[in-house]
Formats: C-alpha cells, structure tokens, sequence
C-alpha cells in the first residue's frame, strides 16, 4: 500500500525577507511525501503463537495443502491408526495419522498444563519457533485446553459467530478468536514449514472437550502478526515459507 500526500508549506525565511521588501507575507511552497507498507516475511516467531501444531497436507506453500473455511485438527487423539471420525472433517483420511508417535497429540512446547493454558489465554510463548526447524511436540492429553480455548474466545467480542467469513461480515470482533499456530510438516521430525491463521469455534463448542477428542478450528490464510486478516501470500510462483508482518519499508 503506498499514501501519497501533499501540502503547501509557508516558507518562513522567506516571508521575513518578502516582507523587508515591502511584499506580502504569502510565500509557500508545495511539499510532498509518501510512504509504502509492505507484508513482509517473518522466519522466527519469539511469542504470539497458541501451543498447537497442525500437520501440513502438503508441503506446497504459502497454504501447504489447507484450505479456507475448512476446519482441521488442532489437538487429535493419541497416535496410532486413528480413524476418520477421530479428527476434524478438513484433514479427515489423511496419510499422516496413521504414522504418528503415540504419545503425540499436536501439542508443543510444555508438557504443563498451566503453561499450555497461558499460551492460549494470555498468548504467552515457552519455546521460540522458527521456520525450518522442529516443533517441539509434546505428549499428553491436557484435559484442561479446551475449556482454556473457550475462556479465549468469550474474550471476543464476537464469541457466537459461526464462520469466519460472518465474524467479518458482522464486524464487532476484537480479534480474540483469531490465532496463529506454526505448521508443520509431520512425522518423524515434525518440521516448521509455515505459520496459519486460525479462526476459533464459537463458544461453548470447546468447554465439552474431553483429552481424547479431537480440538478443531477453521484455517483462514497465512498468518498476519496483529492483524484480523490473512496475508496475501507470496508472488513469486514457489511461494514462501514462515509469517508475515505489515510494515514500513518507505
């Protein structure tokens, strides 16, 4: 996005010298400026994200095989042959979940509960993530996230709508439900490829989470830093991998 703005300037100096000559005190002159934002891409993400890790379908960026308005796993039941019925209708059949670590479960970073509570209410980060290498997974159920994630989401001013195309038609959210999670590329290594915008259930769809249900959420885009909105993605043909941020690059 470029702004562009112009403005008449008195020139001081001027006006004291017109004036000494007995002219008028007018003198001014026409000044421009602009200035050009930019989305530009982030590899490191020091905070800000929720301790969840989606495995990506592909590994073609900047989407990696997800799809908008779709919901897919953010949490999914212990490893090990899980059926479709298990995880969320997005990534329902997918190859990657029959080769999973039993003891995963799409956590990373603490095996505390409470920490993992902060990161999703408070958006505190244990663990720095950057693109390329592993997320570091985490076993166990942590029964108490999905109350957690609603406690998040009646924090929004916008906690009832259903998708996140009506979240943005209605237009009276804070933003609250709208999240980034590091993608990753799966098993064995569980790799950072990307960084997705995720948009929450509304409430109370996760207070009835049990540890052995699938946590579900619906992708957006390439994740934004701060904003409600997906990023436009990259526009050389290979596409790019990691987040974005707007800023000023003029």
């Amino acid at each position: 996005m470029k702004v562009a703005a112009s403005a008449n300037v008195p020139l001081t100096f001027m006006q004291a010298f017109r004036l000494l000559q007995g002219g008028s005190n007018a003198a001014t002159a026409v000044t421009n400026a602009s200035s050009i934002a930019a989305q530009a891409l982030i590899t490191s993400f020091p905070a800000g994200l929720l301790p969840f890790s989606p495995i990506a379908p592909t590994g073609i960026p900047d989407n990696f095989g997800f799809i908008a308005g779709r919901q897919y796993t953010l949490r999914y039941p212990s490893g090990g042959g899980l059926r479709n019925s298990d995880v969320c209708a997005g990534d329902s059949g997918a190859s990657y979940w029959s080769s999973l670590p039993a003891s995963d479960r799409g956590f990373w970073g603490s095996n505390s509960a409470s920490v993992i509570r902060g990161e999703v209410v408070d958006g505190t980060q244990s663990t720095v993530i950057n693109i390329g290498d592993p997320v570091p997974m985490v076993g166990g159920a942590k029964n108490t996230e999905g109350d957690a994630l609603d406690e998040r989401v009646t924090e929004d001013s916008d906690p009832n709508s259903e998708t996140y195309v009506d979240y943005t038609a209605l237009g009276t959210g804070n933003g609250r439900r709208i999240v980034g999670v590091p993608l990753n590329g799966g098993p064995p290594n569980f790799t950072a490829v990307g960084i997705g915008m995720f948009f929450l259930q509304p409430t109370p769809n996760y207070q009835s989470i049990g540890g052995n249900q699938a946590i579900c959420a619906e992708y957006v885009g390439p994740y934004v830093t701060g904003s409600m909105h997906p990023g436009a993605g990259a526009t050389s043909a290979t596409g790019n991998t990691g987040g974005y941020i707007v800023r000023l690059i003029q």
